[in-house]
């Protein structure tokens, strides 16, 4: 098996990879991962893991705005904002966005002017 060193571990957790996904990558078991990380002070979750593409994309089609999908996605504005610009989904996100407003916009409309037709 190859040896891995630390440093190349640390690298791998500063492009925002989870200790199973670095383990996964260089054939080591995450705990492992965890105890070699450990030692040069990283320990808990990645503060730099930036959700996916087809993360963010579920994320908007279900929420009205970036802090509501952050929140869906467990991460910070500021990380899904890194993770939108890294993908370059900027017109993606906004459209999704103006998409979902208008959709619930126009149901408001439709039940306003129902009830203002049954009354």
């Amino acid at each position: 098996m190859v040896s891995h060193s630390d440093e190349e571990l640390i690298q791998l957790w500063r492009t925002g990879l989870t200790m199973t996904d670095i383990g996964e990558r260089v054939g080591l078991a995450r705990e492992r991962v965890r105890q070699r990380l450990k030692k040069h002070g990283i320990t808990g979750h990645n503060p730099n893991r930036v959700p996916s593409p087809e993360k963010i994309r579920e994320a908007i089609t279900k929420e009205f705005s970036i802090q509501h999908a952050a929140r869906l996605l467990g991460v910070s504005v500021q990380l899904l904002i890194r993770g939108i610009e890294h993908a370059d989904m900027y017109e993606e996100v906004e459209a999704a966005f103006v998409t979902r407003r208008d959709y619930w916009r126009n149901i408001g409309l439709q039940r306003t002017q129902a009830r203002l037709i049954v009354v």
